[in-house]
């Protein structure tokens, strides 16, 4: 599964370029949920809310909000004070780049945590794509040090294109070899693709959901 948290204008082309580069599903990743979703033969597409809460209240009564009707509650990390919040919260699937200018946006209290709430960390290669020079290397090196703590407490993780635009998008192939660069060996690399956490949650919101491996006739 990709990932794409463009403009919902661009949303439809992504989805198009992500089924031509051979992905089987994407999430789109938006504001509210409320817009409408592209649709494309090919291509199975989740609908997510990506969360940038300033305060924690504000993060609790989004949580509250958008829940029971997203398939993916993703937060846009950043800010650590944000960053443990959001792993603490509840409710959370994934926490996009926690990576900040001052430090590596995590440690190993929150990475442990994140594993207890199914808190996915989100690796995007748009957030090196958009950047230069020491930035680039400093976000990296931020990354190297989150995916360490993430393979030593077998934290959830996502890797994905994370599209600011459609052009962003990036092959399957292209992702695995970022996750490699991250120290990831294949098959956590496949299992972080798979993003059985965000399928499950369709199963959830479906009317026939019981429990997990229960449905109803």
């Amino acid at each position: 599964m990709d990932f794409f948290i463009g403009q919902r204008s661009e949303a439809g082309r992504a989805v198009s370029l992500a089924r031509e580069l051979g992905w089987s599903s994407i999430c789109i990743l938006s504001g509210s949920g409320e817009e409408a979703m592209p649709s494309e033969p090919g291509i199975d597409i989740y609908r997510g809310i990506l969360m940038e809460p300033k305060k924690q209240p504000e993060l609790e009564e989004m949580v509250s909000r958008f829940r029971k009707s997203a398939e993916v509650l993703a937060v846009k990390g950043g800010d650590i004070d944000m960053n443990r919040a959001s792993i603490e919260a509840g409710g959370i699937d994934l926490l996009v780049d926690p990576f900040t200018d001052y430090s590596d946006g995590m440690d190993y209290v929150m990475a442990r945590l994140a594993r207890r709430n199914r808190v996915m960390i989100g690796f995007a290669f748009s957030s090196l794509l958009h950047s230069a020079r020491q930035k680039r290397a400093d976000i990296f090196s931020g990354m190297l040090s989150v995916a360490s703590l993430v393979r030593k407490y077998k934290t959830g993780f996502a890797l994905g294109s994370f599209g600011l635009t459609a052009y962003d998008m990036r092959a399957p192939s292209e992702i695995m070899s970022f996750g490699r660069l991250l120290g990831f060996d294949d098959r956590q690399i496949k299992n972080a693709m798979a993003c059985t956490v965000i399928r499950e949650n369709r199963e959830r919101l479906s009317s026939k959901w019981v429990m997990p491996g229960v449905e109803r006739e």
